[in-house]
Parts: C-alpha cells; structure tokens; sequence
C-alpha cells in the first residue's frame, strides 16, 4: 500500500518516494484501428466526413463517432465492419469515392488536412 503525504522533518514517505521514481509513460500510438482518427473521402477526391474510431466492438465490427464540419463537434456514432471499411478503400483506390485514410492521431490528422488535402492545395 502507497501512504501519501510528508514523514517526520518533512521526508517522503517510502510509498512517495517509489511513486515520484516511477517512470514516466512515453505517448504511444494506437495499434489496430481504434483511436486512430480518419478521413473519408467524397466523389471529387475531397474530404467528404472525418472522424475517429472509438471501439472495436468485435472482431470485425467497429463504432466510429464522426465529427461535425464546420465546428468539429462529435456527431453521430456508427458501426461499419471491417470488411466494408476495407472494401471502400480498395474499390475506390488511393482516395476515391468512400475510400477510407487513418491517421496515428488528431495532429497527424489535421496536419495532413491543412497541408495535403487537395481542396486545401488549389
């Protein structure tokens, strides 16, 4: 058990001293699909939706929650398989119409909209 709070003359308490040793957590990025965010992409080859992949909710169906536009607020939820998650990507090619791109996270996800997405390089 870890005793929180300061010993006698001011001393950690050995519990406190183990925690403040502890290492620290190095962010790491998610494995598989879930939390990973996404883009999918409309007729024209333009980011028609985005969003994030919250859960895998068995081993081929995952709940995707899709985010608002203009604001980026969460919107609704969805369940997609797997399958039709990798069918749209591969009927559709490299960014056609309901192709699906995942990012490592929310900053490689905007980065790559603000400075790759072909409605932003026109």
């Amino acid at each position: 058990m870890l005793s929180y709070g300061l010993g006698g003359a001011g001393k950690l308490h050995k519990g406190m001293e183990q925690m403040s040793k502890a290492p620290q957590r190095k962010s790491v990025a998610p494995k598989g699909l879930v939390g990973r965010h996404f883009h999918i992409f409309g007729d024209d080859k333009t980011v028609s939706r985005q969003g994030k992949v919250i859960d895998q909710v068995d081993p081929t169906h995952y709940l995707v929650q899709f985010y608002d536009w203009i604001v980026g607020d969460a919107g609704t939820m969805h369940v997609y398989t797997i399958d039709a998650i990798a069918n749209a990507a591969s009927d559709a090619g490299e960014r056609g119409p309901g192709a699906w791109q995942f990012y490592e996270d929310a900053a490689h996800w905007n980065d790559w909209y603000e400075n790759h997405s072909p409605k932003n390089l026109e």
